[in-house]
């Protein structure tokens, strides 16, 4: 802080108990005081090479700083200093973070010194939960909640603007029960609330039974005895964001001036935090589209190869048939050829339509046991083909639960088909395993597999992306939906593999 033309160390955070001791060091040719002299933050990547930083021993380890000033009304009061072990760049929103949070906060806390160790530690503490939140409905409960508490109030709410500027929502209170919260009502229904956001200053109101911004709810301040309202702003970046409200009920008559400074920290922190949380709410919808593009972008491609791959061997044996008219030996096996491509076109359509259309479930009671043996009797023919031996060691009691027993058979099916091309390749054993097993809160399903090589990492990495395969004629889809019903399941699928089997482990709730 500063003091007769110097900086006062008042308080530290982080360092060793041999941390920085001196007692003041002068404004002049120092970081700090350069942050003061031009009214704003600096930043440096790396102190060691910055010749205004006293390096001492006691910042060993210290790489980044960022020095941000605090001001109060114009004046000087200190400086927040800020430091990373590894070389770091402060972004804009953090410097930004730090000048709407911490610096606020302290200057208002000096300025109103009679604020109390209690609060300022719990304003602290607000500050951190805060911080650590992202989802909007869970910040705004928090916010209500630590200001009932920081203040030792018994009412206090959160209204937030709506973009355009003409409406206002109750987005928390505290009590919870007591407020009428997700409630929209046109500004101008709010007269103290509206003054407030116009002016963007906070404003107090006792009496509010008689007042003139308040006389349309004097029968709700009659009803919770409340002696004097508080509005206070929320401004992030001078933009007008909403409005805190706190009542002073039952004993509190008003609000003193400390307590006004506190009210006004709390909106601070707020402002900055829900700003931050509405930006990253932005960003991550505005990734989801990018990303759904994106996939959108590479499944249409993936496809259009997909499908231009049969249609090309269609096309050119349907004109060598043409060419080749008069020899029927050709003609048959041209036509088998194009039935053949038309199968597998056939097939890739039909897997492209399951794999799009899972997004519901149609749950039923079902015997998870049951639908296994089911799925192997099915395969039987293929595994004799191919002289699979498929060993199963079910779970011995029943293993029931809500599923989409028709989804879940597609999940078997394709797992097993999947072995059955693997195990192909095997010149030795040839054998599958399937077992259950089952808790009070889930069912696990195990398939697993011999497997003549090592599988890649690639392959590992991507075998439940969508058009992923390392088949000639495969499509890549199989899996995927094998991922994608267990997700809707809310159950999670992962690969096990050893280098000589690999197993498919798949949980499911029950």
């Amino acid at each position: 802080m500063v003091e007769d033309d110097m900086l006062a160390l008042k308080a530290l955070y982080g360092f060793a108990k041999n941390g920085p001791r001196e007692e003041k060091i002068p404004l002049e040719d120092t970081i700090a005081g350069a942050a003061i002299f031009q009214k704003k933050p600096i930043a440096i990547k790396d102190i060691r090479k910055e010749k205004k930083y006293n390096f001492s021993k006691s910042h060993e380890g210290l790489v980044s700083l960022l020095a941000m000033p605090i001001f109060w009304k114009e004046k000087a009061l200190g400086v927040i200093q800020l430091y990373t072990l590894q070389e770091h760049v402060f972004v804009e929103k953090e410097v930004k973070l730090v000048q709407y949070l911490a610096a606020p906060l302290i200057g208002l806390a000096v300025k109103y010194a009679k604020i109390n160790n209690r609060r300022l530690l719990a304003l602290l503490e607000v500050s951190k939960a805060l911080s650590s939140k992202s989802d909007l409905e869970d910040m705004f409960e928090t916010i209500v909640d630590r200001a009932a508490h920081v203040l030792g109030i018994k009412r206090c709410a959160l209204f937030l603007l709506s973009e355009i500027g003409d409406k206002i929502c109750l987005e928390a209170g505290f009590p919870k029960c007591d407020h009428g919260i997700g409630l929209e009502r046109e500004l101008r229904e709010y007269p103290a609330v509206r003054e407030v956001i116009e002016s963007q200053n906070w404003l107090l109101i006792e009496n509010p039974q008689s007042h003139e911004l308040t006389r349309d709810s004097a029968a709700l301040s009659r009803t919770y005895g409340i002696n004097a309202i508080l509005f206070v702003p929320l401004v992030f970046e001078r933009k007008i964001l909403g409005a805190f409200t706190f009542d002073a009920t039952g004993n509190k008559k008003t609000f003193l001036p400390q307590e006004i400074g506190v009210c006004r920290i709390m909106a601070n922190i707020s402002s900055a935090a829900i700003a931050r949380a509405r930006e990253q709410e932005r960003f991550q919808k505005e990734m989801t589209a990018k990303n759904r593009m994106e996939i959108l972008g590479k499944a249409a491609a993936d496809i259009a190869h997909e499908i231009r791959n049969p249609l090309t061997s269609i096309g050119g044996f349907a004109r060598r048939i043409l060419k080749k008219a008069d020899d029927p030996q050709k003609v048959l096996e041209y036509g088998n050829i194009i039935v053949k491509e038309t199968d597998r076109l056939e097939q890739i359509v039909g897997e492209v339509l399951e794999y799009s259309r899972q997004k519901e479930l149609n749950l039923v009671r079902a015997n998870l046991n049951n639908l296994i043996h089911e799925t192997v009797k099915l395969l039987e023919i293929v595994f004799s083909d191919k002289r699979i031996t498929v060993l199963l060691n079910l779970a011995e009691e029943t293993v029931e639960m809500q599923l989409d027993a028709v989804k879940i058979k597609s999940v078997l099916t394709n797992i097993l088909r999947n072995a059955v091309e693997a195990l192909s390749e095997n010149v030795g054993e040839k054998q599958i395993w399937i077992e259950t097993h089952q808790t009070k809160t889930h069912v696990e399903l195990v398939i697993k597999n011999n497997i003549s090589a090592p599988l890649s990492q690639e392959i590992l990495e991507n075998m439940f992306n969508p058009f992923f395969t390392t088949k000639a004629n495969g499509t890549g889809l199989g899996l995927a939906i094998v991922d994608s019903v267990i997700r809707l399941h809310k159950g999670y699928i992962k690969v096990d593999h050893d280098g000589q089997k690999i197993a498919f482990n798949i949980r499911l709730p029950r």
